[in-house]
């Protein structure tokens, strides 16, 4: 007998796994009805988030009598200004940070950042020039 602790997602605003932080966007009164929890990667003035999905497939055969879930996938976000903007690919990416564009693709290049493939340390570095870029046009 195993013993399960189920928590209300209403009441937990925010979370670790090992050295990954995850918030609830709902419970800080940003996004109405939307239950969801999103890596944090970086805070800023725009949050950068991740939101991790795997769906349950029913087949059921010799091989998965149980069924099976799919391969992890993920989203990437821009939190600004109480919205959330999808910024899953390099082109929605430098679309958000249109105005620092030509600047954003030397800072990558020059830094070898593939943003199909950058890790969580690429992307903080990534946010954090977007952010100084950012503070000095304004």
């Amino acid at each position: 007998y195993k013993r399960q602790l189920v928590l209300n997602s209403t009441f937990v605003d925010s979370f670790y796994l090992g050295n990954h932080a995850f918030i609830n966007l709902y419970n800080q009164n940003e996004i109405p009805h939307q239950f969801e929890y999103f890596e944090k990667i970086y805070t800023g003035k725009d949050l950068f988030l991740k939101k991790y999905r795997k769906k349950f497939i029913t087949v059921y055969n010799n091989w998965y009598p149980d069924g099976k879930y799919s391969s992890q996938q993920y989203t990437y976000y821009i939190h600004y200004r109480g919205s959330l903007a999808k910024v899953n690919s390099k082109k929605a990416f430098l679309s958000f940070y249109d105005s620092y564009r030509k600047e954003i693709r030397k800072f990558m290049r020059k830094n070898k950042i593939k943003y199909k493939n950058a890790t969580k340390e690429e992307l903080i570095k990534l946010m954090t020039f977007c952010h100084v870029k950012s503070i000095q046009n304004n």
